[in-house]
């Protein structure tokens, strides 16, 4: 079996396998998985172009496309696909990768991407990359679905991307986290004169 096939066989029959049952949909290299307010966590496989029968390199790529951030993108002519978002139409985008003796192997050079060749070994690649994604990236997704985690996040990042998605999506849990107590202390003063608010 060819390092290509081998790859479609790991799509077909491990990694799409695995992730519909965390409750995903997709195939052929995209799944994700909707709120029902139209977020979006997406799984994203990809080879490179200097992929060959004898070598594959893929890359496993995680996003969060929130219903308000595809809004904004398609104001400004960047609509998604109508199959649904992709992981580059994402607000929040990282790879798996993982440094690890056990699956050192499976790692091309460069540790954003992995690797299936046309030796026997290369059935391992799927169930290894599978686990990861099922134990240590989906619960990451679910929990950036949360606006208030994902806002967290973008705020630590410096990229164009999360300062435009921190401007469009963030700045609802910004005011409440920063004003919002000050009405409360606000309430509590005393009655006819001046209450002054403070920040605990």
């Amino acid at each position: 079996m060819s390092a290509l096939e081998s790859y479609r066989a790991m799509l077909r029959d491990v990694i799409g396998p695995a992730l519909r049952e965390a409750g995903l949909r997709g195939s052929r290299g995209r799944w994700s998985l909707r709120t029902p307010a139209g977020d979006h966590g997406i799984v994203e496989l990809r080879t490179s172009p200097a992929s060959s029968r004898i070598e594959v390199q893929f890359q496993v790529t995680l996003a969060v496309a929130p219903a308000a951030w595809l809004d904004f993108r398609a104001t400004r002519g960047m609509r998604a696909p109508r199959g649904g978002p992709r992981a580059a139409d994402g607000v929040w985008r990282e790879h798996l990768s993982l440094d690890s003796p056990l699956v050192a192997r499976f790692r091309a050079a460069d540790r954003g991407w992995w690797v299936i060749t046309d030796s026997p070994y290369a059935e391992g690649v799927g169930p290894v990359v599978a686990d990861l994604l099922v134990e240590v990236a989906l619960p990451r997704l679910r929990a950036l679905l949360d606006r208030e985690a994902l806002c967290r996040e973008l705020r630590g990042r410096t990229d164009l991307t999360a300062r435009q998605g921190s401007a469009a999506l963030c700045a609802d849990t910004t005011r409440t986290a920063t004003h919002a107590p000050q009405r409360r202390e606000a309430r509590r003063g005393p009655r006819g004169g001046e209450s002054v608010g403070r920040v605990r």
